[in-house]
Formats: C-alpha cells, structure tokens, sequence
C-alpha cells in the first residue's frame, strides 16, 4: 500500500525544522521511498536561545514549567513548517506526518529516559492530519536505549540494493549501520560512535560566532593539539560494545568547558583538533565493533556530510575507502532524517513493527510512534 507522508525533525543541533514529503510503498515484506520534496526552516537566534535556556546540555536540568511551555510553541511551529511543505506540494493529500521533535532530554541510565518536546495535537490541529510524536519511548519500554533507531531506516532502504555497505549518520551525535544483506537483519549493527557536529558548531559560534565550519574551511588551516585532541578522545565510549548511546556525553557544557581550558590556544588550531578527534572517534568505532573489510562503501548523511575537512580526516583511517552519500541514492543528505521521520509515521498507521532490538538492546520488536488523530471538523451548519 502506498501513502503520501511527511517527515518532520529538529535535531541536537538546532539549526531548525526539517520537513520532507515522501512517497511510501509496502510490498512482500520491503520498502520502496521517494522524495517528493524537502525544506529546511531555520530556528530564529531567539528561538535557539530560549531552548537552550529550558536546560537542553549534558546538565540534564530542564524547566518543567518552560518545556511545557515550549512544547506548545513549538508544535506550532512544526506545524507551520509542514504547512508550508504541503502548500508547494497540494496536488495530493498527504496521509500522515511523523514528527521527531525536539529533544531537550536525554539518559541512557537506567532507567532510560528521554523527552522531545513539539506537541503533535498542535500539528494535527494546524495540518488538519494524523501526527506520529514520541517515537523513542515504546523501544524504551521493551527494555531498549531508544537510539540509534535510525538504523531500522537505513537497513530497509539498502536491502534492495544488495551492497555491503556502513551507513554513518553525522548529526550532532555520529552513528553508523552496518548492513549485510546476506544475513538479512541479523546482519544489521548499528550504533552511536560519538560527537558528530556538536563539539564543532558549538566551537564556531564560541570561538567565531558562526553556527558552524562551512565545508570545514577553519578546520583545515588549523593544526593539532595533542592535549585537546587527548581529552575529547578520552571521554568517548570507543571501547564499549553495541548497543550503545552516546547521549549528552558530548554535550554543550562538555564543549564549553574544553574551550575555556583551551582559550590561549590558536581558534583555528581548536576547531581543527575538534574535528579530527570527531573524524577519528568515528573511525576507531568502524574498526573495533565491524568488519570493515568486507564493506564495499561508507554512505553519509547528516550535516556534516557537508563538511569536507571532517570527511577527509575519516578517509585517512582506511586505506582507498569508496566513499559516497545518500544524495548519490537519491536521497539529499540533509533530508535523510525528516525521510525516516515519515517513514516512522508509514510504519505506525500501517501496525508495522520495524526496529532492529539487536541496535538498542530491546528484548523485541516494536511499533514506533503514538498517534494522534486528524481533528474531525464538521461544518456549523449540521
């Protein structure tokens, strides 16, 4: 069955509301996506401050009294953002939305728990559709970390190509799926590495007041510092075996505080040293927790798929890696999320149980997502 579907998400690094529409088909057990159309709506400089004031970091302190309030105001905006999709897009009705939200929340301790924030009742009532919201919260309940679940995307969309492939994601936090399409999704490993962006843009809006290193321009004219580059690896989880979650390890008070302890040191040398250990945490997860020799291609999407200092200090860890992205799939980079956001929705109004236990330490397969339904609008004069 085929349905029209919209994808919404926000990520760590709040630069703003992602939103895709795409077309979904469910035949003989496989996936088919096509991406109808995409648009990325920034957070205004306010916006980002007030969220950031909620408590949203590795201190975990948040406002009840602010996270409510925002979880309204930004359900509002959500919404509007699907609106503005859906208003480029009218030549069809779209079915359902699956919305991510925005996490300002988040312990992988047990017992895990997290919250986004970015209520789906106001989507629905803006959109006039069915909203998916809260999608972590039933692998949660199994007994899983409720991330990464963005493996469970990644595997059915390459099951049809038949290729060996590690799919890594570069948001804020960096993970990556190992898929063998031999052994069907017990060849599937998937797992958060690291810090992906977060250190990075966190650096730049400090140390230069830019949201992050455009094509990793600083990065490259920088030098190491091996201290820094030290501590950042210290603190990552490289040795720890799948399943894992980095959560807010890597977050804005861990970055804050590496910088200031760094603060004589050359701007340009910092963001390089921040992006190589990013670049190298990734590398040395590949080549502890997967057979990275019989990997044909590493795929990349997220942000920092855009950021060439960062991808080529990955490359320098393998010898003649063949790197691609999922634009090269017909995918854009940037829209690989808000996709998995609608494919989220696809999947929980169709019933279909689709992540992967074996990537979040679940004891079972699950239903992503709660449904909130479309509001029943009847005319004023029946």
């Amino acid at each position: 069955m085929k349905l029209r579907c919209l994808g919404l998400m926000s990520g760590m690094s709040m630069d703003g509301i992602d939103a895709a529409i795409v077309d979904i088909s469910y035949k003989n057990s496989n996936f088919s996506f096509r991406c109808i159309d995409f648009i990325s709506i920034p957070y205004s400089s306010k916006i980002k401050k007030r969220i950031l004031e909620i408590g949203y970091g590795d201190t975990n302190k948040v406002s009840i009294a602010k996270s409510s309030e925002f979880n309204m105001l930004l359900g509002k905006l959500f919404g509007n953002a699907a609106n503005k999709l859906i208003s480029k897009n009218s030549d069809k009705k779209v079915d359902v939305i699956g919305s991510h939200g925005q996490t300002i929340y988040y312990s992988n301790k047990r017992p895990v728990s997290t919250i986004q924030i970015g209520e789906a009742s106001v989507i629905s009532q803006i959109t006039g559709i069915t909203t998916v919201s809260d999608i972590r919260q039933a692998d949660i309940a199994a007994g899983g970390l409720g991330a990464p679940l963005a493996p469970t995307f990644h595997y059915h969309f390459f099951k049809p190509l038949k290729k060996t492939v590690a799919v890594i994601n570069i948001g804020s936090i960096s993970n990556v799926t190992f898929i063998n399409p031999s052994l069907g999704e017990n060849g599937v490993i998937g797992f958060d590495m690291g810090p992906g962006n977060i250190l990075i843009d966190t650096a730049m809006r400090i140390l230069f007041n830019k949201q992050y290193d455009k094509n990793g321009i600083i990065a490259k004219r920088g030098k190491l510092i091996k201290a820094l580059y030290d501590t950042i690896l210290s603190k990552s989880q490289i040795n720890k075996k799948p399943p894992k979650s980095v959560g807010f390890v890597f977050g804005s008070s861990f970055a804050k505080n590496i910088i200031s302890k760094n603060k004589n040191c050359n701007k340009d040398d910092i963001i390089h040293t921040i992006t190589k250990a990013s670049a190298d945490i990734m590398a040395m997860n590949i080549k502890k927790h997967l057979p990275q020799n019989i990997i044909e291609e590493f795929v990349f999407c997220g942000g920092g798929a855009h950021n060439s200092s960062l991808i080529n200090f990955f490359k320098n860890n393998f010898e003649n890696p063949k790197i691609k992205t999922f634009t090269d799939y017909g995918i854009h980079v940037d829209a690989v999320e808000a996709v998995f956001m609608a494919f989220i929705g696809y999947t929980a109004i169709m019933g279909i149980p689709i992540t992967l236990p074996k990537t979040t330490g679940a004891k079972e397969k699950v239903i992503l997502g709660k449904i909130t339904k479309a509001p029943i609008r009847i005319s004023a004069d029946k």
